[in-house]
């Protein structure tokens, strides 16, 4: 177990940091709710985390913050998880005396062929006085791209 100290720590680092989504989390009054919910997930992820997982954060926050999320609905759900180092998988947990690991991923949006857009569910066209919600088609194919990308990667 980390000291009390560790855990009495906020998730949220001072300072730069060049994720946007960081920063609005931590700054940013309108995200007041969303702070006290990823500082409620810390609280009981702490002793799960590799130690570079706050300054980590400061340039990746959804793939820490998917991490913290996932640990922690998991250990909700019953399961006991172990950190083996601080390389590869984030955590296992025994099932039927094997080890299942776990590795969290978040992939970007992509930069070229394989880009997601940044709004692909909706388009609002007015015509007249009347705006139009307009559906477009989900990029099934580019998701799916971006997550083979990504697994590929850790690989």
């Amino acid at each position: 177990m980390r000291n009390k100290a560790y855990n009495n720590q906020s998730f949220f680092l001072a300072g730069d940091c060049e994720d946007s989504a960081y920063r609005n989390v931590r700054d940013d009054p309108y995200y007041a709710e969303d702070r006290a919910f990823v500082e409620s997930l810390w609280s009981r992820y702490y002793d799960l985390a590799d130690p570079n997982c706050r300054t980590n954060a400061r340039n990746d926050f959804l793939a820490r913050f998917w991490e913290m999320y996932l640990a922690v609905t998991l250990c909700e759900r019953g399961f006991k998880l172990e950190r083996f180092g601080n390389e590869g998988p984030e955590f296992y947990f025994m099932h039927n005396n094997r080890k299942v690991w776990i590795e969290a991923v978040a992939p970007g949006p992509g930069n070229m062929e394989d880009q997601v857009p940044d709004y692909f569910s909706s388009e609002v066209t007015k015509i007249g006085g009347t705006k139009l919600e307009i559906m477009v088609e989900t990029p099934v194919e580019k998701i799916i791209l971006r997550f083979t990308n990504a697994l590929y990667t850790k690989r």
